[in-house]
This record gives structure tokens, C-alpha cells and sequence, in this order.
């Protein structure tokens, strides 16, 4: 049971907050939810069961775990937060507010909830592994992933030896993983809308006895189940893609972390020295 929430309490704020820990029927139900504001005033445990496509029991549970005691006192939590915004007393956040200030409410929303989701000490084991001289470190994502990984790799790579990225062509992803063993670890970043190949190299090198990290936005997916950690990005957005702020904010905590575990200034700064005489101006 999630703890409850005081009847001052924004209802839509708190469901955006908790929705990384929900299960598959809640997360479902959070999601319609938050991404039709302007209508969940108005639903009834029905009306919402439908939509979100679950059973109305699944519903009033919503409510009860969401710590209203039920849906009615979450549904009243919901109009009285919609009351407030058209009376002014909060600001324009909603789907009347301009899209800037609902991408930064959001943004804000997910890096909270990215967060609460991590916890220091499993960071920190996640860097000594990383870092660990034995093996090699292996980094992969497709998609939008593609991006994160790419970025993942840039800030990696002046700090851990025997770092390579997997590139994205089936071909080369094969090539590279042979040989791959117990002393091998592999970063794994998919967001959502996900790549099949990237569940697929998950699972060959978890077979192959390989460590898996997982950089996602749903703790839930298929290739969760073979990863030995897995950090998870808030991807709540008021636009027509979800967003990777929560999946930047991980990949950035964890190379920090990286750079204390292996004391990594004087790699940095290497790699400095060697960009300043072959990079572009």
C-alpha cells in the first residue's frame, strides 16, 4: 500500500510522481490519466475503466493503492486540483498553460521521480562494476536509445578501459559479441518506443553469464528479468513522444558516479589534452 495523501494533496502531481513504481494495470490507468487532464474530472470508475482498458475493480484498487481509499475520494481529489486551476489559485500548468511551462512542469515531474526511484548505493555498485578491470563494458540502444547510448559512451569512455559500443547494424552487433563471458558486462538503454534487437542482445549476453544493467523507462519489460540492475527514467511528457530528461538524468548520475570510483580527473583531463591536439576547433 503506497502511503496516503492528505486531502490538500494534488492528485494528478501525486500519480505523476509514483507512476514509476505502479504495476502493469495501474500504470496503465496513471498514464490515461495523465495524459488526458483536462478529461479525468469528468470519468467515472466505468468511463475509466474502459479507456484505460482494465476492470473497474481494477480501478477503485487504482484509488485505494494511490492512497484515497478508494476512486471516489481520488476522482473528488482530481476536480477539486481542476477547481483550484480554474479559480486561479494554481498556476497554468494544465492543458490550458502554454506548452513550455507543461514540458518544464513535467521535466520537473520526471527528475523527481527519477530520483526517489534511485538509490545511492546500488549507483555506486553499478560504477564498481563498470569499472572493474577485468572484461570488457559493452553499451547498446536503438532508437531513441541510440542517442542516450551514444552519449553514455561519451561520457564513459575517458573514464573505464575496454569500453566499446555495440552499433546498431545486426551484422556488427554479432561480430561483437563473440567471445562475450562471466567477466563481461553490458549497459543497456532502451526507452520507449523499444527495439526488439536491443531485448534480444539483452538476453543473448545474460545466457553468454554476462552482467546486465538496464537504463529504462519501465521496470516491467521483458529484458528486466536478466538484468542484474536496472535504473529506471521517469518519461512523462505533455507532448506527443515521452521523454528521455528521466533517462539523461541517470546516464549523467551514473558517469558522475563512475568518476568517483576510479578517481577519474586525470583521465578527464587526458582526454582534454588529446581533444584539444585532434579535435575541431
Amino acid at each position: 500500500m503506497l502511503a496516503p495523501v492528505t486531502a490538500d494533496s494534488d492528485a494528478i502531481a501525486a500519480i505523476r510522481a509514483r507512476l514509476p513504481e505502479l504495476s502493469r494495470n495501474d500504470r496503465a490507468i496513471a498514464t490515461w490519466l495523465l495524459d488526458h487532464v483536462d478529461l479525468a474530472p469528468f470519468e467515472t470508475a466505468d468511463s475509466l475503466a474502459r479507456k484505460a482498458g482494465v476492470s473497474k475493480a481494477a480501478v477503485v484498487r487504482f484509488g485505494t493503492r494511490m492512497g484515497y481509499g478508494g476512486y471516489a475520494a481520488m476522482h473528488e481529489a482530481i476536480q477539486r486540483g481542476a477547481q483550484r486551476q480554474l479559480a486561479g489559485d494554481e498556476p497554468a500548468s494544465g492543458p490550458d498553460g502554454h506548452l513550455l511551462d507543461r514540458w518544464l512542469e513535467a521535466c520537473r515531474g520526471d527528475l523527481e521521480s527519477t530520483r526517489r526511484d534511485l538509490v545511492p548505493a546500488e549507483l555506486d555498485e553499478i560504477a564498481r562494476l563498470l569499472a572493474a578491470p577485468e572484461g570488457r563494458t559493452f553499451i547498446f540502444g536503438q532508437r531513441k536509445s541510440a542517442a542516450l547510448a551514444e552519449y553514455a559512451f561519451f561520457l564513459l569512455n575517458p573514464l573505464l578501459q575496454n569500453i566499446q559500443p555495440l552499433h546498431a547494424g545486426p551484422a556488427t552487433v554479432a561480430d561483437m559479441l563473440v567471445g562475450i563471458g562471466p567477466s563481461d558486462r553490458l549497459l543497456a538503454i532502451t526507452f520507449r518506443r523499444y527495439a526488439r534487437l536491443t531485448f534480444e542482445v539483452v538476453d543473448y549476453v545474460a545466457q553468454a553469464g554476462g552482467t546486465v544493467v538496464l537504463v529504462t523507462d519501465d521496470r516491467f519489460i521483458p529484458p528486466a528479468a536478466h538484468a542484474r540492475h536496472v535504473l529506471v527514467g521517469s518519461p512523462d511528457s505533455p507532448g506527443p513522444f515521452a521523454s528521455a530528461v528521466g533517462g539523461v538524468f541517470v546516464i549523467e548520475a551514473l558517469a558522475a558516479a563512475v568518476f568517483e570510483a576510479v578517481g577519474g580527473q586525470s583521465r578527464l583531463e587526458e582526454a582534454e589534452e588529446l581533444w584539444d591536439r585532434f579535435g575541431p576547433y
